[in-house]
């Protein structure tokens, strides 16, 4: 039971960091996106709205939210898999129960 307390102690901490870089990933999208926006509003002289749509299909930004999809994978498989370890000391708990 010690080694279920440990692995899920460094999950927890695997988690923590993971959603902290999941969300540090959503700020720097917003502010990437921004950027693009201006640039093509002053290159191009155009609405914010166009230059809003050039910013959607631009490479950097398509290079940011794959990094944010893979944050975010990389967060949901740790939540995941410390999920699967309770379910796994409750089902423990429950074999071991009548056995005391």
């Amino acid at each position: 039971m010690e080694e279920i307390k440990q692995e899920l102690d460094s999950i927890s901490e695997e988690m923590a960091e993971a959603l902290y870089e999941f969300r540090r990933c959503e700020e720097f999208k917003k502010i990437t996106f921004s950027q693009i926006a201006l640039t093509y509003k002053l290159e191009k002289n155009c609405s914010v709205a166009e230059a809003e749509k050039y910013s959607y299909s631009d490479d950097k930004y398509k290079t940011i939210i794959e990094g944010l999809l893979y944050a975010e994978k990389k967060y949901t498989l740790l939540k995941a898999k410390y999920s699967n370890l309770l379910v796994f000391c409750d089902l423990y708990r429950s074999f071991m129960a009548p056995l005391s």
